[in-house]
Protein backbone atom coordinates (compact mmCIF):
# COMPACT_ATOMS: atom_id res chain seq x y z
CA UNK A 1 0.00 0.00 0.00
CA UNK A 2 1.57 3.34 -1.51
CA UNK A 3 1.28 6.12 1.61
CA UNK A 4 0.67 9.53 0.37
CA UNK A 5 2.16 12.30 2.23
CA UNK A 6 -0.79 14.83 3.37
CA UNK A 7 -0.10 18.76 2.90
CA UNK A 8 -0.20 21.68 1.59
CA UNK A 9 1.25 24.05 -1.03
CA UNK A 10 0.53 27.14 -2.13
CA UNK A 11 -1.85 25.74 -5.31
CA UNK A 12 -4.13 24.04 -2.38
CA UNK A 13 -5.14 27.14 -0.97
CA UNK A 14 -6.13 28.59 -4.55
CA UNK A 15 -8.19 25.24 -4.85
CA UNK A 16 -9.54 25.33 -1.16
CA UNK A 17 -10.81 28.63 -1.78
CA UNK A 18 -12.20 28.48 -4.97
CA UNK A 19 -13.81 25.19 -4.30
CA UNK A 20 -15.71 26.48 -1.17
CA UNK A 21 -16.87 29.42 -2.96
CA UNK A 22 -18.28 27.72 -6.12
CA UNK A 23 -19.97 24.32 -4.17
CA UNK A 24 -21.44 27.56 -1.93
CA UNK A 25 -22.82 29.15 -5.13
CA UNK A 26 -24.19 26.32 -6.70
CA UNK A 27 -26.31 24.84 -3.59
CA UNK A 28 -27.28 28.66 -2.90
CA UNK A 29 -28.27 28.74 -7.04
CA UNK A 30 -30.41 25.22 -6.75
CA UNK A 31 -31.65 25.06 -3.57
CA UNK A 32 -31.34 28.69 -2.00
CA UNK A 33 -30.12 29.47 0.77
CA UNK A 34 -31.97 27.45 3.74
CA UNK A 35 -31.23 24.38 1.00
CA UNK A 36 -27.64 25.05 1.00
CA UNK A 37 -27.59 24.95 5.12
CA UNK A 38 -29.55 21.75 5.27
CA UNK A 39 -27.25 20.01 2.44
CA UNK A 40 -24.18 21.01 4.50
CA UNK A 41 -25.54 19.20 7.96
CA UNK A 42 -25.32 15.54 8.40
CA UNK A 43 -28.00 13.43 8.45
CA UNK A 44 -28.46 10.33 10.90
CA UNK A 45 -25.58 11.36 12.46
CA UNK A 46 -25.21 8.35 14.91
CA UNK A 47 -26.11 5.49 12.49
CA UNK A 48 -23.09 6.88 10.68
CA UNK A 49 -21.30 6.65 13.69
CA UNK A 50 -22.60 3.45 14.66
CA UNK A 51 -20.49 1.89 10.90
CA UNK A 52 -17.44 3.70 12.04
CA UNK A 53 -14.18 2.20 13.75
CA UNK A 54 -12.95 3.70 16.79
CA UNK A 55 -9.92 4.56 14.78
CA UNK A 56 -11.58 6.64 12.19
CA UNK A 57 -14.08 8.39 15.28
CA UNK A 58 -11.07 9.48 16.37
CA UNK A 59 -9.06 11.12 13.33
CA UNK A 60 -12.25 12.51 11.97
CA UNK A 61 -12.21 15.07 15.05
CA UNK A 62 -8.74 16.58 13.33
CA UNK A 63 -10.44 17.62 10.64
CA UNK A 64 -11.65 21.30 9.63
CA UNK A 65 -14.99 22.24 9.42
CA UNK A 66 -15.82 25.54 7.35
CA UNK A 67 -14.23 28.14 6.39
CA UNK A 68 -10.64 29.16 8.73
CA UNK A 69 -10.41 32.47 10.09
CA UNK A 70 -8.61 35.03 7.73
CA UNK A 71 -5.22 35.10 9.23
CA UNK A 72 -5.50 32.65 11.90
CA UNK A 73 -7.26 29.30 10.84
CA UNK A 74 -9.58 26.74 12.48
CA UNK A 75 -9.65 26.86 16.27
CA UNK A 76 -8.05 23.62 18.12
CA UNK A 77 -10.99 22.15 19.88
CA UNK A 78 -9.04 19.27 20.73
CA UNK A 79 -7.88 19.22 24.63
CA UNK A 80 -4.27 18.34 25.01
CA UNK A 81 -3.36 14.87 27.17
CA UNK A 82 -0.23 14.31 29.29
CA UNK A 83 1.45 12.53 26.97
CA UNK A 84 0.89 15.02 24.13
CA UNK A 85 2.25 18.17 25.91
CA UNK A 86 5.16 15.92 27.32
CA UNK A 87 5.94 15.25 23.42
CA UNK A 88 5.72 19.02 22.64
CA UNK A 89 7.68 19.96 25.64
CA UNK A 90 10.51 17.36 24.07
CA UNK A 91 10.37 18.92 20.89
CA UNK A 92 10.79 22.60 22.04
CA UNK A 93 13.80 21.31 24.52
CA UNK A 94 15.49 19.53 21.27
CA UNK A 95 15.12 22.90 18.90
CA UNK A 96 12.37 21.37 16.68
CA UNK A 97 10.49 23.77 14.52
CA UNK A 98 7.18 23.29 12.81
CA UNK A 99 6.14 25.26 9.62
CA UNK A 100 2.30 26.15 9.03
CA UNK A 101 -0.16 28.05 6.78
CA UNK A 102 -2.94 29.36 8.46
CA UNK A 103 -5.32 28.29 5.35
CA UNK A 104 -4.22 24.55 5.53
CA UNK A 105 -6.10 22.23 6.60
CA UNK A 106 -3.71 19.61 6.91
CA UNK A 107 -1.68 21.93 9.42
CA UNK A 108 -4.60 22.06 11.43
CA UNK A 109 -5.00 18.22 11.77
CA UNK A 110 -1.12 18.15 12.81
CA UNK A 111 -2.35 21.11 15.67
CA UNK A 112 -5.43 19.02 16.63
CA UNK A 113 -2.95 15.71 17.01
CA UNK A 114 -1.27 17.74 20.05
CA UNK A 115 -4.61 19.85 21.38
CA UNK A 116 -4.37 23.42 22.32
CA UNK A 117 -2.57 23.62 25.25
CA UNK A 118 0.58 21.39 23.85
CA UNK A 119 0.44 23.68 20.33
CA UNK A 120 0.98 26.26 22.02
CA UNK A 121 4.03 24.81 23.68
CA UNK A 122 5.50 23.87 20.19
CA UNK A 123 7.84 26.30 18.16
CA UNK A 124 5.44 26.71 15.31
CA UNK A 125 6.07 29.49 12.27
CA UNK A 126 3.64 30.82 10.80
CA UNK A 127 4.71 30.92 6.76
CA UNK A 128 1.77 33.06 5.08
CA UNK A 129 2.87 36.83 5.35
CA UNK A 130 -1.16 37.13 5.71
CA UNK A 131 -1.18 35.19 9.43
CA UNK A 132 -0.56 36.02 12.57
CA UNK A 133 3.17 36.85 13.39
CA UNK A 134 4.22 35.76 10.07
CA UNK A 135 7.92 34.69 9.29
CA UNK A 136 7.86 34.01 5.51
CA UNK A 137 11.60 34.58 6.00
CA UNK A 138 12.69 31.62 7.83
CA UNK A 139 9.99 29.32 5.75
CA UNK A 140 12.43 30.16 2.72
CA UNK A 141 15.66 30.40 4.30
CA UNK A 142 14.91 26.53 5.74
CA UNK A 143 13.60 25.53 2.25
CA UNK A 144 9.90 24.58 3.00
CA UNK A 145 8.21 23.71 0.17
CA UNK A 146 4.75 22.74 1.68
CA UNK A 147 2.88 22.86 4.84
CA UNK A 148 2.67 21.48 7.36
CA UNK A 149 6.58 20.49 7.79
CA UNK A 150 8.73 19.75 10.94
CA UNK A 151 12.24 20.46 11.37
CA UNK A 152 13.82 18.29 13.91
CA UNK A 153 17.91 17.63 14.14
CA UNK A 154 18.24 20.01 10.58
CA UNK A 155 16.34 17.61 8.64
CA UNK A 156 13.22 18.40 6.81
CA UNK A 157 9.73 16.11 7.45
CA UNK A 158 6.84 17.13 4.81
CA UNK A 159 3.19 16.44 5.48
CA UNK A 160 1.26 15.43 9.04
CA UNK A 161 3.00 12.60 10.98
CA UNK A 162 1.36 11.09 13.92
CA UNK A 163 2.41 11.96 17.59
CA UNK A 164 4.09 8.45 17.25
CA UNK A 165 6.06 9.06 14.46
CA UNK A 166 7.57 12.55 15.49
CA UNK A 167 8.01 10.62 18.94
CA UNK A 168 10.22 8.23 17.08
CA UNK A 169 12.06 10.89 14.62
CA UNK A 170 13.13 13.16 17.78
CA UNK A 171 14.63 10.67 20.17
CA UNK A 172 11.25 11.09 22.87
CA UNK A 173 11.59 8.17 25.40
CA UNK A 174 8.33 9.56 27.39
CA UNK A 175 4.95 8.12 27.21
CA UNK A 176 3.00 7.76 23.94
CA UNK A 177 -0.39 7.29 25.48
CA UNK A 178 -1.67 9.81 23.18
CA UNK A 179 -5.08 10.67 23.08
CA UNK A 180 -5.81 11.51 18.78
CA UNK A 181 -4.25 9.48 16.06
CA UNK A 182 -4.47 9.55 12.37
CA UNK A 183 -6.70 7.58 10.49
CA UNK A 184 -5.42 5.00 8.42
CA UNK A 185 -7.84 6.07 5.37
CA UNK A 186 -6.44 8.43 2.73
CA UNK A 187 -9.34 11.01 1.99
Amino acid sequence: MKLTTKMCTNKEFMKLFTFSLLRKSLLIMFFGVAGAVILKSPVNSQLTQQKTSRFEILSSNLRPSGQPKPGVGWEISNVSGDAEILLARHLNKIGAKAYFAWWCPHCHEQKQLFGKKAYNLLKHIECDPRGQNPRPDLCKAAKVQGFPTWQIEDKLYAGVHSLEELATISGYKGSKKFKYHLSNKEY
